[in-house]
């Protein structure tokens, strides 16, 4: 499985990240978001869809391999793992910035969501992972 965070590849400028391995959680939370009319849009199609304010991503990279989870390391120590977590404001001007300008860490999402993203790991292992912001390439 491979997985790409940025921008569509066809977008002029974008810059990707290649990952060789990952595997995603991603969503939306808040209330509206602005659009190319400008103002606040809480709901689309009729108000059958909510709008976010904001959209989070968390990406587990993984060396290649068989069954995820004994392949998950915390990588301070080990280095075998890498979390790369953004979230980014719903809004026109959200380009303006690259993705990795908007890096956080896991744990910011969690206290903004209310979620356990990393719940099928050991509470040890996720307090290793999810505190960290990520610093690594981003191309």
């Amino acid at each position: 499985m491979s997985a790409a965070l940025g921008n569509h590849p066809a977008a002029p400028g974008c810059a990707w990240l290649r990952l060789p391995s990952a595997e995603s959680w991603y969503g939306g939370y808040g209330n509206g978001g602005s659009g190319s009319n400008g103002g606040l849009t809480t709901s689309i199609a009729g108000g059958n869809i909510a709008v976010p304010a904001r959209y989070w991503k968390v990406l587990l990279v993984l060396p290649f391999g068989e069954d995820d989870l004994t392949r998950i390391g915390p990588g301070v120590s080990s280095g075998t793992t890498r979390v790369i977590a953004v979230d980014m404001p719903n809004t026109q001007s959200a380009n303006a910035l690259e993705w990795y300008d908007y890096r956080t860490s896991v744990d910011a999402i969690e206290d903004s969501t209310g979620l356990d993203v990393l719940n099928a790991l050991g509470t040890d292992l996720q307090g290793l992972l999810e505190v960290g912001v990520d610093a690594g390439p981003v191309n």
